[in-house]
């Protein structure tokens, strides 16, 4: 990356105008965007599927109860992002062909990407570092990722051809980049302090999850949640995902915020009904049902 001090001073935020000359910043320093951090809790969703499924019981089993990454979306400064493009969703799946699209550069898209980077001994060091950490909630680590990275880390203006020229020199900062965003937002330790802990029987309400996640991090999330969202069922809803709301400052750094103060009114999604009980469960559910 080749930025001067002058096109990526201390004060560069995304997605404002340096108050000096009025202009954007150099792309390479900050992404024209606002970013979403979302993190899967590990008894939440599979992702090659024609829609969204409880995790894989034994896939669950071996994680344990954490957060995983699900990765780190930019957007367009005002809440809208690029969709997912597929050729063909449900033959792929039939198939097993590799059915993804890319978000923005169809020339720096890998469908492969965890067996590139382990072909090179001078970038297969990454994938040690995020293995534990960035998981298919079917198994399929390398889809998921690959996935991210086409979708989301093609439509990064800061990890773009002008800032990295070799795809794997981006693919590797995107990584690096995506787990150091992980370990800054610890989701367990910080629902923990709240004494919020995984239970198949104790129940919590979404305001004390934001709670705990105001307190930690300075700014509100978003809570995705799969079951009876809707309030018509019957029944808890369960947790499945938590979405943290970042601003882009120089060096690769993301800075908490709050999305609809500063973005505007309803750009924070959250997906868990406010007046259902939520469960933050210990074990999956192998049925894939919801009562």
């Amino acid at each position: 990356m080749a930025y001067s001090a002058a096109s990526c001073p201390s004060y560069a935020v995304g997605c404002q105008l340096n108050p000096i000359t009025n202009a954007k910043y150099d792309g390479c320093c900050v992404s024209d965007s606002v970013f979403v951090f979302a993190q899967n809790y590990t008894l939440g969703l599979t992702y090659k599927t024609a829609s969204p499924a409880w995790a894989k019981t034994s896939v669950s089993s071996a994680i344990g109860t954490q957060f995983t990454i699900h990765g780190l979306w930019a957007d367009h400064c005002d809440g809208t992002y690029e969709t997912t493009k597929w050729i063909n969703q449900t033959a792929g799946i039939a198939n097993g062909t590799n059915y993804d699209l890319i978000g923005c550069d169809a020339t720096r898209a890998d469908q492969n990407l965890l067996g590139t980077l382990s072909a090179d001994c001078s970038t297969s060091y990454i994938l040690d570092a995020v293995k534990p950490y960035w998981k298919g909630g079917d198994g399929d680590d390398n889809w998921l990722i690959s996935h991210e990275w086409n979708k989301h880390g093609t439509c990064t203006g800061s990890f773009g051809a002008s800032c990295y020229p070799t795809l794997k020199s981006a693919v590797v900062a995107f990584m690096d980049t995506t787990l150091q965003v992980y370990k800054q937002l610890d989701l367990a330790t910080a629902f923990k302090n709240a004494g919020i802990v995984p239970s198949d029987t104790v129940t919590y309400t979404r305001a004390q999850f934001q709670d705990a996640h105001i307190k930690a991090f300075g700014a509100p999330g978003a809570f995705q949640c799969q079951g009876n969202t809707n309030g018509k069922g019957k029944g808890p809803q369960y947790l499945s995902e938590v979405w943290t709301y970042l601003q882009e400052v120089p060096n690769k750094k993301y800075v908490p915020f709050d999305a609809d103060k500063v973005v505007g009114p309803g750009t924070t999604y959250n997906g868990c009904n406010a007046t259902i009980p939520i469960i933050y469960a210990v074990t999956a559910n192998p049925a894939n049902t919801f009562i």
